[in-house]
Parts: structure tokens; C-alpha cells; sequence
């Protein structure tokens, strides 16, 4: 038994317009028809079209087909993407506790380390003071330029690494 060809399907409009003898004829008898009548044209419309889906779920006519394979699956689906979503805003509250942690601790360590800086400023001055009250000139005014110029360092040194910083966030 011989098997014909599925004929290839054409747009309703451009059937209209064949001419009735193309009717029941196989892909080769169509083709010579067609060179043999060179007043007539034949055009043939080709389309595509592309879905795209983005998201946690599957589209309504996927869940659909998937409820009809396995009851009960749309429901799973739905409650896996839930869960997901709940542990994912769990995640981000964690993370962000976290960094506001370190930011309080870096904040309370430099300060303790200008805290310090200004206690070491400060006794190097009162040394410095009480060598000038007890005559000895030199090393009182030896310590003070020290503490002025570990002052001056302190504050041109944290002026470049912060720039540093800075460059590298832009």
C-alpha cells in the first residue's frame, strides 16, 4: 500500500487564491503544475514565533499540563518557588545583619585607635612641658615637635589611604 505525503499546509489566504486543479495532487505534480503556468504565483508565507518565560514558575499552560500528567504537581511547583523565595529573604535579612555588624565594629576599633592616638599625643606634650618647667630644653621641645609631627603623620597618612579608597570605587 502506498503512503501519500501530508500536503503542505498554506496560509487560509493563499488557498483561496490556488486554482482548483491543484487539488489532491502530490508535492511533484504541484510543482510541475506550477512551472507550466508561468502567469500564475504562488507565494508562501513562512512565520515563526518564539515564547519566552522568565520567572520561578512555569507558565499557566505548562502548570496546567503538568497538573493534568501528575495530580497535585502544580501545587509542589508552586510551594517549591515559596520556599524559595523564603529562604532567599531569610539569606539577604542574615546578610545584611552581618554587615551592619562589621561596619559598628570597624567603627568602635578606629575609634579606639584615635582614643589611643590622643593619649600618646598627649602625654608626649605633658613630657614635654614638664621638661621645659625643669630646665632641660631639648628634650622638652624634642617631644612636642614628636607628638606634633605623630599628629600631622596621623592625619596626612589617613588622608591618603582614605583617597586610596576612594579610587578604588570609582
Amino acid at each position: 500500500m502506498k503512503q501519500e505525503k501530508p500536503k503542505p499546509s498554506l496560509p487560509k489566504k493563499t488557498e483561496k487564491k490556488l486554482p482548483s486543479k491543484l487539488d489532491n495532487k502530490t508535492d511533484e505534480e504541484v510543482i510541475k503544475l506550477l512551472r507550466e503556468t508561468k502567469e500564475e504565483t504562488l507565494q508562501i508565507i513562512e512565520q515563526y514565533s518564539m515564547q519566552s518565560h522568565s520567572g520561578p514558575l512555569p507558565t499557566p499552560e505548562d502548570l496546567d499540563r503538568y497538573e493534568t500528567i501528575l495530580p497535585g504537581l502544580a501545587n509542589r511547583i508552586a510551594c517549591m518557588a515559596e520556599n524559595e523565595q523564603s529562604y532567599r529573604h531569610e539569606s539577604h535579612r542574615a546578610d545584611q545583619k552581618t554587615n551592619r555588624l562589621w561596619v559598628k565594629l570597624s567603627s568602635a576599633i578606629a575609634f579606639s585607635g584615635q582614643l589611643c592616638a590622643l593619649v600618646i599625643t598627649l602625654g608626649f606634650l605633658y613630657l614635654g612641658f614638664e621638661s621645659l618647667k625643669v630646665g632641660n630644653s631639648l628634650v622638652g621641645v624634642g617631644s612636642m615637635l614628636g607628638a606634633a609631627g605623630a599628629l600631622v603623620a596621623a592625619f596626612l597618612g589617613g588622608r591618603k589611604s582614605n583617597d586610596k579608597l576612594g579610587d578604588k570605587k570609582k
